[in-house]
């Protein structure tokens, strides 16, 4: 029994590092090309966090997170284009909101990737930006 309990708590720990920032429907806001994107952030959210969670090189964290950060200016931009293109009111608070999770990403990319406790504090800030913007600003101004 104490094998299976031990087997069971790897087996959770290891799905809390693949689900560390899970797909909701409330992200979602019927644009598919913002929805696809809002997925990848998610996906690479979740490789970044197994891979703090795994003891990567700091260069290998570093290296996701600068794809991270790549992809989040693309998408800010198609965000921020399309909210101009429909002559938005909202465009200046969603560019604002976009510059400050920009900042935390540049900021971890820049930070100490060296201990478990900073890894682990630096993805949890990441994804509650992400996933606030998402379920936020992203809902009210493309929903």
């Amino acid at each position: 029994e104490a094998g299976i309990h031990l087997r069971s708590k790897r087996m959770s720990s290891f799905a809390e590092s693949i689900n560390f920032f899970v797909w909701q429907e409330g992200y979602e806001t019927g644009k598919d090309s913002i929805d696809e994107q809002h997925r990848s952030i998610v996906e690479l959210v979740n490789v970044l966090h197994h891979s703090c969670a795994n003891g990567s090189t700091p260069e290998s964290v570093s290296k996701i997170l600068s794809d991270l950060t790549g992809l989040a200016e693309f998408h800010f931009f198609t965000e921020e284009r399309e909210l101009l293109a429909s002559s938005s009111p909202m465009y200046r608070r969603h560019r604002h909101e976009h510059e400050q999770i920009y900042l935390h990403l540049h900021t971890a990319c820049l930070g100490d990737l060296l201990t478990t406790d900073k890894r682990t504090a630096m993805c949890a800030l990441v994804r509650k930006a992400f996933a606030r913007h998402m379920c936020s600003t992203d809902r009210e101004d493309f929903a």
